[in-house]
């Protein structure tokens, strides 16, 4: 059987967006010789996961919070937003959560259908986020070169509940971007 989470999104998710504090590392790197000079339009969306699923929860945490918040940043920079298949690169969000005390989670069945004789139990879900450590990329790749370009990240652990606040959402995504250099003018 496969495991589910049923946990709500802005609990547990990206419990460094949760943080805002000290405790987020922060870096970026240019990538493959990464030539960012003559980029001015760029698409941002989640990342597809094509080889390890993500999970529904945190892709809709993701389209719904986060991207905009690098949409934003990107044309602060002085990109211009693109359609996917005319911009000159994409922008794409990934998030990884990870345990750093596996003891501090605690686990109980999900219920996945009832059947005649009881329920028939179709996976587990954490019910706290103790421990959580995550971690929030933004990658820049070139989709016609197939080549990425640049990588921001942040990583980190945080308090409950503060992944509803945008303010806080805004300053992680501006961390993680800081390192990307603006557009220049043409």
């Amino acid at each position: 059987m496969r495991a589910s989470r049923a946990i709500p999104a802005g609990l547990v998710l990206l419990p460094l967006v949760l943080s805002g504090c000290s405790s987020v590392k922060y870096g970026s790197q240019r990538i493959e010789g990464g030539d960012l000079s003559a980029v001015k339009t760029f698409c941002a969306l989640v990342a597809p996961q094509d080889k390890v699923p993500m999970d529904p929860a945190m892709r809709e945490y993701l389209t719904n919070r986060v991207t905009p918040a690098v949409v934003e940043k990107m044309k602060s920079k002085g990109y211009v937003q693109a359609p996917e298949a005319e911009a000159d690169v994409i922008v794409a969000t990934h998030a990884l959560i990870g345990v750093e005390d596996v003891g501090a989670i605690r686990w109980n069945a999900t219920v996945a259908i009832w059947d005649p004789w009881g329920p028939l139990v179709g996976g587990f879900y954490a019910t706290s986020a103790v421990g959580k450590n995550a971690s929030l990329m933004i990658d820049v790749g070139d989709p016609k070169a197939k080549k990425l370009l640049w990588r921001g990240w942040g990583t980190g652990t945080g308090e409950l509940g503060a992944g509803h606040d945008p303010a806080r959402i805004r300053k992680v995504v501006d961390n993680v971007l800081a390192g990307l250099p603006n557009a220049k003018a043409k």
